[in-house]
């Protein structure tokens, strides 16, 4: 395994990852030997296709979170931070929460993820046990199994969550290896 791997968390204006904007995003590094956590990217979005809609309005992430729409429209496009998004990608093993999700919608948006590191919500389940029989958990139930000496509850900001991911992975990989399981073998 690569010492270093970068967590990538996006917030969107919907769930549909053929439809959705990216309202925000964060990426943090991680030193899986150390635990050390390493801030790459914390920015807000204003894709083209996001306008002031009553829809947008209404976006779960403006209702659940601190986030809101004027910041968003406020924002530098996405095309501001392609470049550098994209050297992330190249240089890190990339992961996230929910890869199935984070992932579709980047490559929808034209970014290429070389290296991709194993899906922290499907690696995690089998081990928090939240349902046995699920390929899923939530990531409140991952921190509170992981991390369960300090109390946290997910703020649902794209930085925020990149970095408290982060420490569920370092954790997570740890427990892989006291079981005699390395990451890269599942």
């Amino acid at each position: 395994m690569e010492r270093f791997i970068a967590i990538v968390d996006l917030e969107t204006n919907e769930l549909s990852t053929k439809t959705c904007d990216i309202v925000e995003v964060g990426i943090c590094e991680l030193d899986t030997t150390t635990g050390t956590t390493k801030k790459l990217l914390d920015v807000t979005i204003k894709e083209d296709s996001f306008t002031d809609t009553e829809k947008n309005r209404k976006a779960w992430v403006f209702k659940h979170t601190d986030l809101t729409i004027e910041k968003v429209l406020e924002s530098e496009p996405l095309d501001k931070y392609r470049i550098k998004m994209q050297e992330i990608f190249n240089k890190y093993p990339i992961t996230a929460f929910n890869t199935s999700f984070d992932f579709k919608i980047l490559e929808r948006k034209g970014f290429v993820i070389p290296k991709k590191f194993p899906c922290l919500m499907r690696t995690a389940a089998p081990h928090v046990k939240q349902n046995p029989a699920a390929w899923r958990c939530s990531f409140q139930a991952a921190w509170n199994f992981f991390v369960p000496e300090n109390p946290y509850t997910e703020i649902h900001r794209a930085y925020d969550d990149s970095e408290h991911e982060a420490k569920v992975a370092f954790k997570l990989i740890n427990h892989l290896k006291n079981l005699g399981i390395e990451i890269e073998e599942l």
